[in-house]
This record gives structure tokens, sequence and C-alpha cells, in this order.
């Protein structure tokens, strides 16, 4: 039965992360894996569905390494931290540089192809200024969350304390 519970919790970390991946690759234009999200309104519709998909994934595979023995359960925790991580500066830069742009900043090449679509949806969506700065320092705070935790429960993994 461990196994196979443990074979449906891979199961669904590679779902959401392949899902995740490859609308994120179709909502930056990289490629049209997935041609509908071309149909939505704004395109924070599409970054909300990567972020849970992506979560799903990386908390599932997080739950799965748990679950294995040493030294595989070290090894497997410190990748997810590592690919997490990896996936969340994008997430948390996006939100400080928004909040810059609210401040005035204007940005040009790769920077502002990827801030001001986001700026820009974000800016249509919540009209009044002040739900525009909750909404960035919000996601700064977020973002703040979504790289401690992940780092913190590795840590707490990989050298868990000892009862005295």
């Amino acid at each position: 039965m461990k196994k196979a519970i443990d074979y449906i919790i891979l199961a669904v970390s590679l779902a959401g992360n392949v899902f995740g991946i490859l609308s994120l690759l179709t909502i930056i234009g990289v490629a049209n894996i997935m041609p509908f999200y071309n149909n939505f309104e704004h395109i924070l519709i599409g970054y909300v569905i990567v972020v849970i998909s992506m979560a799903i994934g990386i908390m599932s595979f997080n739950l799965f390494a748990g679950r294995r023995q040493n030294p595989a359960k070290n090894i497997l925790s410190i990748a997810v931290t590592t690919y997490s991580t990896i996936l969340t500066i994008p997430l948390f830069l996006t939100f400080v540089l928004c909040l810059i742009q609210k401040f005035g900043a204007n940005f040009t090449g790769f920077i502002d192809g990827f801030v001001s679509p986001i700026y820009n949806d974000l800016v249509s969506i919540f009209k009044p200024e002040w739900a525009q700065y909750l909404i960035f320092i919000g996601g700064i705070i977020l973002g703040i969350i979504f790289l401690a935790v992940p780092i913190i429960m590795c840590i707490a993994t990989v050298k868990p304390k000892k009862i005295k």
C-alpha cells in the first residue's frame, strides 16, 4: 500500500510540474504548447494557474521526498528546494519590479518585456491605487513566504532536531 501511495504522490507531482512548466512556456511566448491560454482576457489568469499547478507539483514531490529513507530523503529534499527556489525568484522579483514601476521607474529590454504585461494587467484589474500597492506588496510578501517555507522545511528534513 505504501508503494501505491508513493506512486500516486509521484504521479501528482510530475503532472503538476509538467503542466506548470508547459503552461509557463506558453504564457511567456516561448512555445504555443497550450493555446487555450491565448483565450484568457488577462495574462494573470495563466500565471495563477501556473503558480497553483507548480505549488501542487512541488509540495507533492516534497511529500514524496519526505517518505524516503536517508540519504535519498536528503538528496531529494535539497533538489526540490533548489528547484522551487529557482522557480520562485522570478515571481518575487516580478512583484518587486512592479512596485518599482508603480513608483515611476521605466524599464527597457528583457525586463520591460517581462514585467510590463504583468504590471499593466494588474493595474487594469485593480483600479484603485491603494489596491495596486496592496497587490504589489502582497505579492512580495507571498514571494518571501514561497522562498522561505521550502528552505525552512528542507533544513528541518536534512538536519532534524535531536530529542534530549
